[in-house]
């Protein structure tokens, strides 16, 4: 039995004192007659005591009793046996006791239910009762043959189902390839019926010449030597076509041993000598790799931080070679100079691009139901950010695996990895991989041990990996709601104060415990390129006197960035006040630099000090093109007669107010003279009377469409609106007429505006498409998709795609409709280059339906939802405004009105 130093007690061990070692006095008559007090074991522990286990299990007397005149006496009484690492509790007594037996389990029973310090597991609970050491060492042996017999069948149950998977492999690679030949043959077929056919045309065309051969001299010694040819090229054909035929026979139908089995959805691929011996008829993956997409990254993607060095590959490594028999996807190890490896294999253009292209690395944690499994993913750039084919491979990890552990205890000292890439059951790549992913090991292994304990005995690393693999598993977190919010490309430009604003919105939503979680263990972005351009973020915060939140303010003085939250709020306010006096980095509208400065003044007065920005902000000049707030209506409107309201809307002071009273009442027969009105208006003031206007009805549809062709870029994006909320057949038609002619970025709202008219849309989206025909520019596809996108997620999606699945020209235009319905749903703006008037659009188009709203608060409450829900994460910056041409608030000039 091992020493107790090398056993424990298991968890389930019985830790009360009737199960530890233990003696009790007794007195005892030695053969002189004396009666001595001597000490005999009752209990023995064989975890703490083996000595005395080996003792009891040899049948070596326990209880040997020696007198004072040399004698001894062996006490044959009961002894408990106790070995709490191997969970067993039995009551030995000696043969003379076995009159005793029911009695001996009551008073074991009495001793257990008395000593209520401890839990009774199930094996003490049913202890067993033996009699002498050949009964205790049967009793053991019986028990290690059941436990082993267990293991052995468990073992030969996976050795079963491991070589039933197998089979199921190789029996659907045989599939494959039987369906490949017998294709093959049927296209030779074909062609020998080709040649049969030309064969007979050949022979009627001579017997042709042959009957006018007479009449016909010189035609048909022609005649006879065109047939010559032709029977000449039949032959070389037939015999070509034997020739491939008995090349495709040859092809091996079943599996080579040791070979990979190739992916269901790559093609399968003869394995070649070398990468400059390629057998006719084969097509090389490195042959692919010209063929394969290679899409460029957006710009809204995670910027490559992993170096690939390419390595020249040994001529033996027994390891890469042992892996390139095998079958399995993936394996890693750590070599003793503690080098981490990882060999990798692959099959068709993922196998080109494995071997051709720049690498990434991933590691991320899933926290499944059934496991926290660690997944080291390595694949192109552009597959691990979700861009083109899937060209990658995952590395399972065992957060409790020791070699697991081992593994990645090695990434977070140095996250550096040796890739070998294997193609066809050959090594053809060798490549160093070194990433800013230390601090992220760290993060990763906590994070998969907590959850792994949250399971507890429910924690299956077996059933978890079958969970890894599952179709609906997101591998990379591309469908996380966090994925479109976190973006470096807006992190990094802060020349203005806007730019700075939205860093500061960005930095301080990932700057909370579960989205930095969300960083680590879905996106893997690294964690010090993360605080890095967090600091960033907040010195240039500072420097321009941005108030960033009080998280980030505590983070800015533990970052060193501010002595005190006192400093900080000092050179916050001299920030502010130079940034105010700066023509190119203050972009900031009005409400946005009151707010700035009252969070400001709210944190000194926290701090207890005197504000320096206690003066109102209005008298700051508001930046060009910006929407800015504005008061409610003037009084003194109400209750007047119409001819009143529609002189005031001469009055520059009321003619808000004329004009929003005159919507109100909901007269059609006025919609001219507001819309006269509205041209006259600021962009503040003209987009609450456009959205007021829809009360006015279909009968204002005319004016509103007349108003497309505003040359205000403003006028135009609120006319379409209004006319996609009328819902009515000729101010649709004029709308997707404007959304195909709209020069400037107004035509996304525009298309928004498509969406709010649902499915009755899309014939004319249809139609304007089939009259471009072959005229239509990418561009006008681009518009025409992302107008149905919109309408497909406003409850036209089964239309749409009944548009896709069919065969005329609009088909192709739908399938990229379908495409762009997840970020027309969230208004993704990441996929397309930056482009201006983005961010005051939409908030044009908000100031629209919160004036719907008060008139329509169904209709604008709806809308307003939506615009919530899809409202991108973006601040208004320089490159966001319009150019104002028009002269802001000016009024237009007689060219701009609507003719009487």
């Amino acid at each position: 039995m091992s020493r107790g130093r090398e056993r424990a007690p298991s968890q389930n061990a019985y830790r009360g004192a009737v199960g530890a070692t233990r003696t009790r006095a007794v007195h005892v008559t030695l053969p002189s007659g004396d009666v001595i007090t001597a000490r005999v074991y009752d209990v023995i522990d064989a975890v703490a005591d083996p000595d005395l286990a080996q003792r009891l299990m040899a049948g070596e007397p326990i209880n040997r009793i020696a007198g004072p005149d040399g004698s001894e006496v062996v006490v044959t009484t009961p002894v408990v046996f106790h070995d709490p690492a191997a969970e067993v509790f039995v009551v030995v007594a000696s043969a003379s006791d076995r009159h005793r037996e029911l009695e001996l389990r009551a008073q074991t029973f009495t001793e257990l239910a008395a000593d209520r310090t401890a839990a009774v597991p199930a094996y003490v609970r049913d202890f067993g009762l033996v009699f002498g050491a050949a009964g205790l060492t049967a009793l053991l042996e019986a028990r290690a043959g059941a436990a082993l017999s267990t293991h052995r069948a468990a073992e030969a149950g996976r050795e079963v189902e491991r070589e039933r998977r197998e089979l199921g492999e190789r029996r659907a690679e045989l599939a494959t390839r039987e369906a490949a030949l017998e294709q093959h043959l049927r296209e030779l077929e074909a062609r020998q019926a080709d040649l049969a056919a030309a064969g007979a045309e050949a022979a009627r065309r001579l017997v042709e010449a042959d009957r006018d051969a007479t009449r016909l001299g010189a035609e048909a010694a022609e005649l006879r030597a065109e047939a010559a040819e032709l029977r000449a090229e039949a032959e070389r054909e037939l015999t070509r076509a034997r020739a491939e035929g008995a090349r495709s026979a040859i092809r091996p139908s079943r599996p080579t041993p040791g070979a990979p089995t190739a992916a269901a959805s790559e093609p399968v691929t003869t394995p070649v000598r070398s990468l400059t011996e390629v057998p006719d008829e084969v097509t090389s993956p490195f042959e692919m790799l010209e063929e394969a997409d290679a899409p460029e990254l957006p710009s809204s993607a995670d910027p490559i931080t992993t170096v690939t060095a390419d390595a020249p590959r040994p001529g033996s490594d027994p390891w890469v070679l042992g892996f390139a028999r095998s079958t399995a996807p993936a394996v890693f190890s750590i070599d003793d100079d503690g080098r981490v490896r990882v060999a990798l294999r692959a099959g068709g253009t993922s196998g080109a691009a494995l071997t051709a292209s720049r690498l990434d690395v991933r590691l991320v944690v899933h926290r499944l139901p059934e496991y926290g499994v660690i997944a080291l993913v390595i694949g192109t750039p552009a597959a691990l950010r979700g861009v083109g084919p899937s060209h990658r491979v995952v590395v399972p990890l065992d957060v409790a695996g020791e070699v697991d552990r081992r593994f990645l205890a090695a990434l977070e000292r140095d996250f550096t990895i040796e890739v070998d890439v294997i193609v066809d059951g050959r090594p053809v790549r060798r490549a160093r991989l070194q990433a800013p992913l230390t601090e992220n090991v760290g993060f990763v292994l906590r994070a998969a041990s907590d959850h792994l304990r949250a399971l507890g005995a429910s924690a299956n690393f077996a059933r978890g990996l079958v969970a890894l693999g599952g179709s609906g598993l997101d591998l990379l977190g591309l469908a996380h709601p966090e994925h479109g919010e976190f973006r470096v490309d807006k992190l990094e430009p802060m020349a203005t104060a806007n730019q700075a604003r939205r860093a500061l919105a960005i930095a301080r939503r990932f700057s909370r415990p579960a989205r930095e979680d969300y960083l680590a263990c879905v996106r893997s972005f690294p964690l010090t390129r993360w605080r890095e351009l967090r600091r960033a973020v907040l010195a240039r915060a500072i420097e321009l006197g941005l108030w960033m939140g009080p998280e980030l303010a505590q983070t800015a003085v533990s970052e060193g960035l501010a002595r005190s939250r006192r400093d900080l709020l000092a050179r916050l306010e001299a920030g502010f006040a130079n940034l105010l006096g700066q023509a190119q980095a203050n972009d900031l509208d009005a409400d946005a630099i009151e707010d700035n400065r009252k969070a400001l003044a709210d944190e000194a007065t926290a701090l207890g000090v005197a504000s320096a920005t206690s003066a109102s902000a209005e008298d700051e000049p508001a930046t060009s093109g910006t929407i800015a707030a504005k008061p409610t209506a003037a009084p003194g409107v109400r209750g007047l007669p119409v001819p009143e309201l529609v002189r005031l809307l001469d009055d520059r002071d009321r003619r808000l107010a004329a004009a929003l009273e005159l919507c109100e009442r909901g007269d059609g027969t006025v919609a001219r003279l507001v819309m006269n009105a509205v041209r006259r208006m600021s962009r503040a003031d003209a987009v609450r009377v456009l959205g007021a206007m829809v009360r006015l009805g279909p009968t204002a549809a005319p004016t509103l469409t007349a108003g497309l062709a505003s040359s205000k870029a403003f006028l135009r994006h609120g006319c379409a609106l209004a006319l996609a909320l009328l819902h009515t057949e000729a101010g649709t038609e004029a709308v997707v007429d404007a959304l195909l002619g709209e020069p400037t970025e107004i035509w996304r709202e525009i298309a928004r505006a498509v969406g709010h008219v649902g499915p009755p849309a899309l014939m004319p989206l249809a139609a304007r498409l089939g009259r471009l025909g072959d005229r239509a520019s990418a561009g006008d596809r681009e518009r025409i998709a992302w107008a149905m996108a919109h309408v497909g997620v406003r409850g036209g999606k089964h239309a749409v795609e009944t548009l896709a699945n069919g065969h005329s020209a609009v088909a192709p235009v739908a399938r990229m409709a379908i495409e762009r319905m997840a970020p027309a749903a969230s208004d993704d703006v990441s996929g397309r280059s930056p482009g201006r008037e983005v961010t005051v659009n939409r908030a044009f188009s908000r100031r629209f339906f919160e004036a719907l709203e008060r008139g329509l608060p169904e209709l604008g409450k709806g809308e307003l939802a939506a615009l919530d829900a899809s409202s991108p994460m973006e601040l208004l910056d320089d490159s966001d405004l319009v150019p104002d041409d028009d002269g802001g608030d000016e009024e237009l000039d007689e060219s701009d009105l609507v003719d009487e």
